[in-house]
């Protein structure tokens, strides 16, 4: 079990690093490396609780570049896929969860990676791409491929892109860890991960800060691409494996 935590730890704080750095990652990169050694849905409960806090320290610390009227469009159709998600995390399979979010992130890819310019779209585009993260959230806590497709497909400079998102996923991480709590998810192993997790996120959220500036608009567009990839092929695995 000590063993269990101390992974979990190390997870945490390498995955906040991540985040702080792109504006997103944590849940992409802690989920399936927490549910190596601990149960999926119990990763899910405990990478939601932890993104929670590095999402909320950036949100406050970026909140000038937040582009408030997308993010309120964003956050209103999340909410209403959140209840669909809840129900999926109930009844549906790990294994085919992964795999049609392996599916969807390898589309998103490669549309980003052919130079979409969405920047005209209406916002049905925010509304449906909110709507699908909101599922996304309460099922497997990985919220972010569609919302960092739309806003990389709309080019929106980094740090709008990382504030922006930020306060999307805080709003996400409330409301699914307000239904899990409701549910009676959270028990003894995710409360325990949790707490060994939340020194971890502080320190790497404090040295992912320091190293984003370092990051220029082009290698950041890579980045972003390169997690994305990293998300599908992981998602894949796991689907594949379970």
């Amino acid at each position: 079990m000590l063993t269990n935590l101390v992974v979990v730890a190390a997870v945490a704080l390498a995955a906040s690093t991540l985040q702080a750095i792109s504006g997103f990652g944590f849940a992409l990169l802690a989920v399936p490396a927490m549910a190596a050694v601990v149960e999926p849905r119990v990763a899910v409960v405990v990478c939601t609780a932890l993104g929670l806090v590095t999402s909320g320290v950036q949100a406050v610390a970026e909140r000038r570049h937040t582009d408030v009227g997308l993010a309120r469009r964003l956050m209103l159709a999340a909410l209403t896929g959140m209840p669909v998600g809840l129900v999926v995390f109930l009844v549906v399979s790990d294994s085919v969860l992964r795999l049609l979010l392996a599916v969807g992130v390898a589309v998103a890819v490669v549309v980003l990676a052919r130079g979409v310019d969405l920047r005209h779209a209406g916002p049905f585009f925010d509304r449906a791409m909110g709507f699908v993260s909101g599922v996304l959230s309460t099922s497997l806590a990985t919220n972010g491929p569609p919302l960092v497709f739309g806003l990389q497909a709309r080019q929106l400079a980094a740090d709008t892109f990382r504030a922006t998102l930020a306060t999307v996923f805080v709003l996400s991480g409330v409301v699914s860890l307000g239904a899990f709590l409701v549910t009676g998810q959270v028990e003894g192993v995710a409360v325990a991960g949790t707490v060994v997790g939340l020194p971890a996120v502080a320190l790497g959220a404090f040295t992912g800060r320091r190293l984003h500036a370092l990051v220029d608009p082009r290698r950041f567009r890579l980045l972003v691409l390169g997690l994305m990839s990293l998300a599908a092929a992981s998602a894949l695995v796991s689907a594949l494996t379970a």
